[in-house]
């Protein structure tokens, strides 16, 4: 059902009608609204008079016809000419709250009958104070995406103090983000991890390295402080899964490389945390290669082996180096402030291999949750992503498919693992014998592809419903996928969208 919220509803009638009136009406567009995960706004929608008529068969025909005449010639909420129209969208409500606090923390009026909808509890006080109630709502355990988004919009505004500052004024409420996360049942015998030791480093500093310029400074400049300290483990974290989603099946390996992450951002990785097993006692100095050896060890040894040049000739070879001018310093009035960050229009783009999408609650019902939980050798490399891809090349998806322009991209030179081949050779199989359908008769069916962050909504048209899927029940909405990282949803629908 979709979420409906009405400001202001007048009703012409008699006034002992009015009760009856309201309910059918509120009836009506919670059913006959189209269901859509944007945030839609309009400004005014005009209903006949079957609105409210006791026959669903009349509401129906007036909501439906008032909705298209309201949201004809809908705007995103970036577009120029929103302001003057009746109907403005967002992808989501997170979109409309950056946006909105990327044009105050820049000094920008926002302008526009829609902002005070947007985002209700701006109530257009000054940026300082609806930023301090937004950092102290992301603090909240299981929010480090949304501040993540808080922290990379301030420090690309130039704003970076107001967040420190506010960051400053949550400090009890960020002490929970800084709670260790707890040992989720796993056996006693996986304490250690300590095959899982490089993974957790590679991880980490992937992770860290992502991270823009402005952002890295912002959190070291946080470490120090009680609030900020907690606060960039919430934004590692968040990043971490960003990278792979996947590692949230496995607590103890996130929490890991989480610490390493927090370790790498403070000093550059010269002082990690303690590793997770003990290192393996070092080779023979004869049976190592020099690619083998860290670059710190390369210099260590060099130092002892090689002789050392005495001054006079320090000095002669310094006198013969060739001198290169440093580059002219250029005066700037101000300090250096990154450019506006673009919002991306999300529309849904029409795919060819839209059905592909159709193969994850098959995934699910074989135990592809549980199985990368038992493998957490493969949690680093996103592998719901990797699976996706390999399923749609063994299958002739292109790689540039709209179906696929959401996941991470994979180098088409590479070969998959061999993993990903078992897994596909094994669902073809399993949707064979239970829904008597194969994989390429999934993937050849088109339809509409909505990307907007986390979420991805698939529209198929309503031939496309198939019985067979429908009785096992292979058709249902995945929804949150946490081995994906992705909230999917399926509508079977011919009726346009904005």
């Amino acid at each position: 059902m979709v979420l409906v919220e009405v400001s202001r509803l007048a009703l012409a009638g008699p006034a002992d009608h009015s009760g009856g009136a309201r309910i059918r009406l509120e009836d009506a567009l919670h059913t006959e609204i189209p269901d859509d995960q944007r945030l839609v706004l309009v400004r005014r929608m005009h209903l006949a008079a079957g609105a409210s008529s006791p026959r669903p068969g009349q509401r129906q025909v007036a909501l439906r016809s008032a909705w298209q005449a309201a949201t004809d010639g809908a705007r995103h909420g970036t577009e120029d000419g929103a302001g003057g129209a009746n109907c403005v969208w967002f992808s989501s409500e997170a979109e409309a709250e950056a946006v909105l606090l990327d044009l105050l923390l820049r000094g920008c009026a926002p302008v526009g009958w829609f902002w005070k909808l947007a985002a209700p509890g701006w109530r257009t006080r000054p940026v300082e104070v609806w930023l301090a109630e937004l950092v102290l709502a992301a603090l909240a355990p299981g929010s480090e995406a949304r501040l993540a988004l808080l922290i990379e919009r301030c420090t690309l505004a130039g704003a970076a103090d107001h967040l420190v500052a506010a960051l400053h004024a949550a400090a009890p409420q960020a002490a929970l983000v800084a709670k260790p996360v707890k040992d989720a049942g796993w056996p006693a015998a996986e304490a250690g991890l300590p095959q899982l030791a490089d993974l957790a480093q590679t991880v980490a500093s992937r992770a860290v390295g992502q991270l823009a310029g402005a952002v890295v400074a912002a959190l070291k400049a946080m470490q120090s402080q009680a609030a900020g300290a907690a606060a960039v483990r919430a934004v590692l974290r968040a990043q971490v899964l960003r990278v792979s989603p996947a590692l949230a099946l496995h607590p103890l390996l996130l929490a890991e490389i989480i610490a390493r992450a927090d370790g790498v951002l403070g000093d550059g990785g010269r002082s990690l945390p303690r590793p997770l097993a003990a290192p393996s006692p070092p080779a023979a100095p004869q049976a190592r290669a020099a690619g083998d050896v860290p670059a710190r060890t390369v210099r260590a040894e060099r130092q002892i082996t090689e002789p050392q040049p005495s001054e006079p000739v320090r000095a002669r070879r310094a006198a013969e180096r060739p001198q290169v001018p440093p580059p002219p310093v250029q005066a700037t009035a101000g300090p250096i402030q990154a450019a506006p960050a673009d919002f991306p229009i999300v529309r849904p783009v029409h795919s060819a291999h839209a059905g592909l999408w159709l193969v994850v609650p098959a995934l699910s019902d074989l135990g592809i949750r549980s199985w990368l939980r038992d493998h957490p050798a493969l949690l680093g490399e996103h592998p719901g992503a990797l699976l996706i891809r390999a399923l749609a090349k063994r299958y002739g998806c292109p790689g540039d498919d709209p179906a696929l322009s959401g996941l991470p991209p994979y180098d088409p030179d590479l070969p998959y693992p061999e993993w990903t081949t078992l897994w596909c050779r094994a669902l073809d199989r399993w949707l064979r014998r239970t829904a008597r359908r194969r994989i390429h008769d999934l993937m050849r069916r088109p339809g509409k592809v909505l990307w907007s962050g986390e979420q991805l909504l698939l529209t198929y048209p309503l031939a496309a419903a198939d019985i067979c899927l429908r009785r096992t029940a292979l058709d249902r909405d995945p929804g949150w996928t946490d081995w994906l990282g992705l909230s999917i949803r399926y509508v079977y629908s011919d009726e346009p969208r904005l």
